[in-house]
């Protein structure tokens, strides 16, 4: 697992990074399993602000355009630097 630490909790006084955190940590649940359009859907409005969100974005959007085989486990392999 890997963590973003975001801001201390008594900085978020709205809210809205909170929301944030369950609106990725919903796009994560469906890009792990394969629903691309609604990963995309959810991340689409949370990436010009986040960089991770941005980036989970580019990778739903290659594997919606070339799907996976089954034997794959939600890992990704970096290929460059």
């Amino acid at each position: 697992a890997v963590h973003e630490l975001m801001a201390r909790r008594a900085d978020d006084v709205d809210g809205a990074l909170a929301r944030r955190a369950c609106v990725f940590e919903t796009a994560l649940a469906a890009y792990r399993t394969r629903r691309w359009d609604d990963a995309i859907a959810l991340l689409e409005a949370t990436a010009p602000d986040d960089a991770v969100a941005a980036t989970l974005l580019k990778r739903c959007r290659a594997l919606r355009a070339t799907p996976p085989g089954p034997e794959w486990e939600a890992v990704y392999e970096a290929t460059s630097k």
